[in-house]
């Protein structure tokens, strides 16, 4: 039996290699059902609710005792998570007490900053570590239901995708609620007023015991 020459076996696993490739980047690239109605999210200990895109896997909780809620809802390369955070609401407060230097650097420091601006300029650095090439316009001021908000568009590559998307930061009394939505960087448009509404829609909950 004759053997094949090493080169080969080197070019049949680069061709499998690419094939594989290939294959993901065209799941990644796989257009996304835009969504044209909602459900409503309660988290149980009330920090927040709102509308998410019907039929779209979601998952959360609300927990009064740890300070922690959270909600996130997807839909195959579409994802919306929300956090809600004590620490976060408490770092707005200090910041504000020391005229934002804390808690920014000095060279963004301003002592007109609001609180949820403080907190979401802090926030950056997270989703600046974990996706590649993550960047954010400037943000703009806004209300909402729930309270001031602080919102930026950003684009970033999440593995062989270009995602698109907003992350904007809420302050209540005692909670720092982040909203972060991304989906297919070529379906932006599509999805920009979806992840509006559902922003704008975030509103106190109802507590459940």
């Amino acid at each position: 039996m004759k053997r094949r020459p090493p080169f080969c076996k080197s070019r049949n696993a680069l061709s499998l290699f690419a094939m594989v490739v290939f294959a993901l980047m065209g799941c990644n690239t796989a257009k996304v059902e835009i969504p044209d109605s909602y459900e409503q999210w309660n988290s149980k200990d009330g920090s927040f609710a709102l509308d998410f895109p019907a039929g779209w896997m979601s998952k959360g909780n609300g927990n009064n005792s740890s300070g922690i809620a959270w909600a996130e809802f997807t839909e195959a390369g579409a994802r919306i998570r929300i956090d809600a955070l004590f620490g976060d609401a408490i770092k707005g407060d200090l910041a504000n007490m020391s005229g934002g230097l804390v808690m920014v650097d000095e060279e963004d420091a301003d002592f007109d900053m609001t609180r949820e601006e403080i907190v979401h300029k802090h926030g950056k650095e997270y989703y600046e570590d974990k996706y590649q090439g993550y960047a954010e316009e400037d943000g703009v001021s806004m209300r909402i239901k729930l309270g001031p908000a602080y919102i930026s568009g950003f684009a970033a590559q999440e593995g062989f995708s270009q995602i698109k998307g907003i992350r904007a930061t809420v302050t209540t009394t005692n909670r720092g609620v982040t909203f972060f939505a991304s989906c297919p960087a070529n379906q932006w448009d599509e999805f920009k007023p979806v992840f509006i509404h559902c922003l704008k829609s975030m509103k106190r909950g109802v507590e459940e015991f």
